[in-house]
C-alpha cells in the first residue's frame, strides 16, 4: 500500500478534529467539575479570570496567560525518561502466538 498525499492530509484532519474533540471534552468534564482537583482550582483561577466574559469583548490584550503545561508534562517527562532509562526490547521469539 502506497500512501499518497491525500491519505497525509486526511490523517491530519482526522487527527486534529479527534485531538480537539479530546481537549474540548476533558475541559468540559475535568475543568469545570470537582473530579478536577488541582486542574479545576488553576483552570478557573487563572483561565477564566484571563478570559472572562468582559474581558473577551475588551479592546485591552492581557498578556498574562497561565499554563497547565506541567501538569500534562509530568507524567510525559516520566514516561520518556523511563524508556530512555530501560528501553523496551523485543527479541525473536518473544512475540506471543509465534
Amino acid at each position: 500500500m502506497t500512501f499518497t498525499p491525500v491519505l497525509y492530509i486526511a490523517t491530519a484532519v482526522i487527527t486534529h478534529y479527534v485531538a480537539s474533540f479530546i481537549q474540548a471534552s476533558l475541559h468540559r468534564l475535568v475543568a469545570h467539575r470537582k473530579i478536577g482537583g488541582p486542574l479545576r482550582k488553576n483552570h478557573l483561577r487563572y483561565h477564566h479570570a484571563i478570559y472572562s466574559r468582559d474581558v473577551m469583548v475588551s479592546e485591552k490584550y492581557i498578556d498574562e496567560e497561565k499554563s497547565l503545561t506541567t501538569y500534562g508534562g509530568r507524567p510525559l517527562l516520566g514516561q520518556v525518561s523511563q524508556n530512555v532509562i530501560q528501553p523496551q526490547t523485543v527479541t525473536k521469539g518473544s512475540v506471543r502466538g509465534r
